[in-house]
């Protein structure tokens, strides 16, 4: 079986991954792959080829907890709740594993000792003894987002942890690089299998950064982004010449089971 979540692999997106090739393979190992499960808000070209289509709630429509990298430098944590009711029978990638693990049983339910997304955030904030006092969820509900009043910023933390080099210190020279055969200040090096770009035409791929791996579904995000365009340079007169094509996209649509 092959779980699929907001990807839309049919849309041409590079971003690093190998998504388009994992997709196709997995397609064509249908006799190995019985089954392709597609978890999506939308009924996107990757999902009408999925045997079985899981309808996901948006994040306007979740619950979640949010205690990532403060840019203040001082933590905290943030609750993400629904502003809107679930379209149709759709419910949050969280509730499903949920009541997946509820329902395939066999151990898998003693990893998952509450019944929604939402009890388990009031036994996460509850864990927090800070946060508990200053009231918990329903602090959270109130304000949305909760960091202790008596933190400080730590500024310049690298000095008391140092880096993982031998002096500690971000190094130019590098002993550990000659050791291994490498040059050990950074310099450039071409790569032998390239040879010489004289007269060649090299393919660079870029991607613009209003789009995304699960941002495919954007149609207004897509408009912004305009047409996709080739860039075709020569090498003796580094003029470029753009020829711009116009992709047919597919609109998506909420869905319903």
């Amino acid at each position: 079986m092959l779980l699929l979540k907001d990807l839309q692999g049919l849309f041409p997106i590079f971003d690093g991954s190998n998504f388009i090739t994992l997709l196709g393979k997995g397609l064509a190992q249908r006799p190995s792959n019985p089954y392709l499960v597609v978890a999506d808000s939308y009924l996107t070209e990757t999902a009408q080829y999925a045997d079985i289509v899981l309808p996901v709630a948006t994040y306007l429509e979740s619950w979640n907890l949010d205690s990532s990298p403060a840019l203040g430098l001082v933590p905290f944590v943030a609750l993400q709740q629904p502003i809107i009711r679930p379209y149709g029978q759709s419910v949050s990638l969280s509730d499903l594993f949920i009541e997946l693990a509820h329902r395939i049983g066999g151990g898998l339910q003693k990893d998952f000792k509450f019944n929604s997304t939402e009890e388990y955030i009031k036994k996460s904030a509850s864990k927090i003894e800070k946060l508990e006092r200053a009231g918990g969820v329903s602090y959270l509900k109130q304000f949305g987002v909760w960091l202790d009043p008596k933190e400080k910023p730590k500024y310049r933390t690298y000095e008391s942890r140092e880096f993982d080099t031998p002096s500690g210190k971000i190094e130019i020279y590098s002993e550990r690089l000659k050791r291994m055969g490498f040059h050990p200040t950074p310099v450039y090096e071409p790569i032998p299998g390239h040879g010489d770009f004289k007269g060649k035409f090299v393919l660079v791929t870029f991607e613009p950064n209003v789009m995304g791996a699960r941002s495919g579904n954007f149609m207004w995000l897509a408009e912004i982004k305009g047409n996709l365009a080739f860039w075709t340079v020569s090498t003796r007169y580094f003029k470029p010449i753009i020829r711009p094509f116009s992709p047919t996209l597919t609109a998506s649509y909420p869905i319903s089971l």
